[in-house]
């Protein structure tokens, strides 16, 4: 049982791809002490005109900032086009420390929501909060880490040895990841959402940016262990599903007047004890004027056998979502054993290409198959460029990236 519970570790993406980002030479240590003099030339002028790498300025990214602001903008460069009237909500990591505890990452920070309203008139206003979860509350009260996150900050360890094996008893067994609320925002029909890779999003006030709660987004999406347990589930569904949840993409996508999202949960590999596939539910809610609960139609269930890690993003097409399978794998133990967080356990196969796979979209009323190709590519991706389909009568003509691709759909799609 403990075998297929930890397979949500493997649903931790883009660990190669920021492994720049790592805090573990403690750079908001090196920012304390940078002096005054030195923090006054960095910042002028604050783009070097020559494109110069300065590591004091850009360690500023560490740094942070641990207050909220609700203010008019006074200071513009140049005019606002008197034209431009609307709302842009951005979703950033921000503080990245608790008490004298420096997290281990940057993409563990806490989620800091801002919003920029442009009037108009030329105006704009900035507002700014955190998103108070339940696990950044906790934390907050007690000034002190209290839980684990994806990428390389847990509590302060505890290490002993247990039958010949060095574990950390301040983490060991404990599973549960801190939701960090802090990777993308979604506005949708008039609602706000933080989201996060690794767990449920939780919902905001457009107006003021208070924190609501968690959201299931109209399909009963719940917290909990991201794995599925087939024997389980079908002998006692209600116990099944106390203990296990699944994840929502950060990545969502509007095409038309739908969103189209997924979500993700662990499939348990036979005989590999350990090892996970991600079973990926894509999602579109149409235009109803609310999150409304979609249809079974339009739900498409997806195993990606190619890989043990979930896409960390996406693309879309009037005609089908288009994903990378990243050839990763890893060694749970560590994990386990409390000793390291999921991310730094997970490895690259180097020797296995991608693969990218297509899935037709419930629109263009194909049976849910999945069709793959293997990409010449041996390496990983993170974030998905722009997809093109031709609008052609030969289905399954792509091109992005400057590369056209000529794929093999399903039998039968026109």
């Amino acid at each position: 049982m403990i075998a297929s519970l930890v397979g949500l570790l493997l649903f931790m993406d883009f660990i190669e791809t920021f492994s720049f980002l790592s805090l573990h030479n403690r750079p908001s240590s090196v920012l304390r002490s940078l002096s005054s003099e030195q923090m006054e030339k960095e910042t002028e002028p604050r783009n070097p005109p020559d494109g110069s790498y300065s590591y004091s300025f850009w360690s500023k990214a560490f740094m942070s900032q641990e207050q909220e602001f609700d203010y008019k903008i006074e200071e513009i460069i140049g005019e606002l086009p008197r034209s431009l009237r609307g709302t842009l909500f951005r979703n950033m990591p921000a503080l990245f420390e608790r008490g004298e505890t420096d997290y281990g990452h940057y993409l563990d920070g806490d989620g800091y929501v801002m919003r920029v309203v442009f009037d108009g008139l030329g105006g704009a206003t900035f507002k700014s909060k955190f998103v108070r979860s339940r696990e950044f509350e906790s934390e907050a009260a007690a000034g002190k880490v209290l839980f684990r996150s994806t990428f390389g900050t847990q509590r302060p360890a505890r290490p002993v040895s247990l039958f010949g094996q060095e574990v950390d008893l301040s983490n060991v067994l404990d599973l549960k990841l801190k939701n960090l609320a802090n990777t993308n925002v979604l506005y949708h029909h008039n609602r706000l959402f933080a989201l996060f890779e690794a767990g449920t999003p939780y919902e905001l006030c457009p107006r003021s940016l208070e924190t609501l709660g968690t959201a299931d987004m109209s399909i009963g999406l719940k917290e909990g262990l991201a794995v599925c347990v087939p024997a389980l589930r079908r002998a006692l569904p209600a116990v099944h599903d106390a203990f296990f949840g699944e994840y929502f993409t950060a990545h969502p996508k509007k095409i038309g007047r739908n969103l189209v999202a997924w979500t993700t949960r662990g499939m348990p590999v036979p005989g590999r004890a350990l090892d996970t596939n991600p079973l990926l539910e894509f999602i579109e809610w149409g235009d109803k004027g609310t999150l409304s609960t979609p249809p079974a139609h339009q739900r498409t269930r997806v195993l990606l056998d190619k890989t043990a890690v979930a896409p960390h993003d996406f693309s879309l097409t009037p005609q089908s979502y288009v994903l990378v399978q990243n050839r990763m794998g890893g060694d749970l133990m560590p994990y386990l054993t409390g000793k390291r967080c999921p991310a730094q356990c997970i490895s690259v196969d180097t020797e296995m290409a991608m693969v990218l796979s297509i899935v037709p979209r419930p629109i263009a009323n194909e049976p849910n198959a999945l069709d793959t190709t293997q990409m010449g590519t041996r390496s990983t991706a993170t974030a998905t460029a722009t997809i093109q389909e031709e609008q052609t009568r030969e289905p399954g003509r792509f091109f992005g990236a400057g590369e056209r691709l000529d794929l093999p759909l399903s039998p039968g799609f026109t």
